[in-house]
């Protein structure tokens, strides 16, 4: 019996863009801390849809081909810690 190997599939890697605002009390956001940007973040994250998700990210740009020996795409579906290991603290 002769198995065929699994066929790959072409990966694109694509960009989006996410909007999101916070207040702080320096004109020019010098007191804004990563803290509070990834408070921000994850609010704005929080209060959409994901029909509203797919709108507020608009199209993909700088899309490109990923080189093809590349290791599968990652599970999205469970976390996955910054490189700066800060993430299991939030």
């Amino acid at each position: 019996m002769t198995t065929t190997p699994p066929t790959r599939t072409n990966s694109f890697n694509h960009a989006f863009d996410l909007a999101f605002s916070l207040t702080s009390h320096d004109e020019q956001a010098a007191d804004v801390t990563a803290p509070m940007l990834r408070h921000a973040v994850f609010r704005r994250l929080a209060s959409l849809s994901d029909t509203e998700l797919v709108e507020a990210v608009g199209a993909p740009f700088d899309t490109y081909q990923e080189d093809a020996q590349q290791d599968a795409l990652p599970n999205l579906n469970t976390p996955q810690n910054g490189s700066d290991g800060d993430a299991a603290n939030h």
